[in-house]
């Protein structure tokens, strides 16, 4: 996954959002509202939430939202990603 809010989150806090974006949809069934809490090694933590389940090109795909706070920049974020999981089984987020 790439796309970190430039400016938002550090390097290590993307990771550990990419991280948990990975674990929420590696649980199947998936519903929504299903979520998912992270933190990351700068101190910024948050949720994401499954919003939406559909599929697109014969690929299952997620609108993840997300809802987070950070120390560096102090205010709560809000972040939507759309991914979907390609035939190799790797979800990608769509551009």
């Amino acid at each position: 996954m790439s796309g970190i809010p430039t400016g938002v989150m550090t390097s290590g806090d993307w990771s550990a959002f990419q991280a948990a974006a990975q674990k929420l949809l590696g649980e199947m069934p998936s519903t929504l509202g299903q979520h998912q809490d992270w933190k990351g090694p700068s101190g910024a933590s948050g949720t994401l939430t499954i919003e939406r389940i559909y599929e697109k090109d014969d690929m299952p795909c997620r609108t993840l939202g997300s809802v987070f706070n950070t120390k560096t920049n102090p205010g709560t974020y809000q972040y939507k990603l759309n991914m979907c999981r390609d035939s190799k089984g790797e979800w990608k987020i769509l551009s």
